[in-house]
């Protein structure tokens, strides 16, 4: 078969699918929450939340990660610790974190989700990003939707003399915002 030939056969319902809990759903576009703010800052860096798109069963955030002097270093330990890839976690690895009122939290250096398997509770995962020697902007997609009340963000990137940070979200905002996230296919 040709690789640009259509491929037969259907996808499943996204209740069906093994993924639809560790990636936006396929089949929406998401609705934009109205959101940014500067989660930490330094002498040497800034972390701002840029925004969120919220889908039918959770919600990406968007991170940028400025260095107020560009880093040219190859491979730096220091600005790849923005980015949880299989490196070793330590104290100076960027965390990102939710706390549900009910007491559930996860952040994005609980696991990395490798066994494909769908997850069970509120989790974080790198959705994805990019980057140059000024900063990184990345995405996190973090399932299920919050509860319509507010929610907590952590945020802490010691590498860059960060410490920990908690801020405050809309969760009815996000919520109120996926009610909007049509099904591009119904």
């Amino acid at each position: 078969m040709d690789a640009y030939e259509p491929q037969s056969g259907e996808f499943p319902p996204p209740d069906q699918d093994p993924m639809f809990r560790s990636v936006p759903p396929r089949h929406e576009v998401g609705q934009a929450v109205p959101i940014v703010a500067i989660l930490g800052r330094s002498s040497e860096a800034v972390v701002a939340l840029r925004g969120i798109t919220a889908y039918s069963t959770g919600f990406l955030i968007e991170i940028a990660a400025r260095l107020r002097t560009p880093d040219l270093t190859l491979d730096n330990p220091r600005l790849s610790s923005f980015t949880f890839s299989g490196h070793s976690v330590t104290e100076s690895t960027f965390l990102i974190g939710f706390e549900f009122p009910d007491g559930t939290k996860s952040t994005n250096l609980d696991f990395p989700n490798t066994s494909r398997a769908a997850p069970t509770k509120l989790h974080v995962d790198l959705y994805r990003g990019n980057g140059n020697p000024s900063g990184r902007d990345v995405s996190w997609w973090v399932w299920p939707l919050p509860p319509p009340t507010q929610i907590v963000l952590v945020c802490r990137w010691t590498a860059y003399g960060i410490g920990l940070a908690r801020h405050t979200l809309d969760g009815d905002a996000i919520c109120r915002a996926a009610s909007r996230s049509e099904d591009l296919f119904a």
